[in-house]
């Protein structure tokens, strides 16, 4: 049987701990930042940082945006209005979804400020700058 047929979900992003396969980055991530205390302090400071990468989820599956990595690597086809024009596509569809997204996560932060804001770091904001548009390739980025 191959590694992909013994994944859950058929997923290749895992961790194994006592036995146990965890699929899926933000299950992941959520379990190391229980074990390792990068989950905020009590009940409503753990719900505001799965809040923060739930955002980052949705974000992340934006018209737009989802569809940029799959255009550059071929995997999917350019919408047709484009041309083939992988600038355009970038500056009608991806910018526009970006701000909207960073816009409305950046005022989560700073109304958070209490958990986001300190010398320690969440396991939602380690999900946040992995996918941040930094992460994005070709095409004119905004640093937020």
């Amino acid at each position: 049987m191959s590694i992909v047929g013994q994944m859950p979900l058929l997923e290749l992003t895992f961790n194994k701990r006592k036995g146990v396969k965890l699929a899926q980055s933000l299950s992941i991530l959520g379990y190391l930042g229980n074990v390792y205390g990068f989950e905020g302090r009590g009940p409503l400071q753990k719900a505001q940082v799965s809040v923060l990468a739930e955002a980052v989820s949705d974000a992340s599956r934006a018209d737009g945006i989802s569809d940029w990595a799959l255009i550059l690597s071929r995997m999917k086809p350019m919408p047709g209005e484009f041309n083939g024009d992988k600038s355009a596509y970038f500056t009608a569809k991806v910018i526009p979804s970006m701000e909207k997204h960073a816009q409305m996560i950046d005022k989560f932060l700073a109304e958070h400020e209490e958990v986001f804001g300190g010398e320690s770091v969440t396991w939602a904001e380690v999900r946040l700058r992995s996918s941040s548009p930094s992460s994005l390739t070709l095409g004119p980025i905004r640093q937020y």
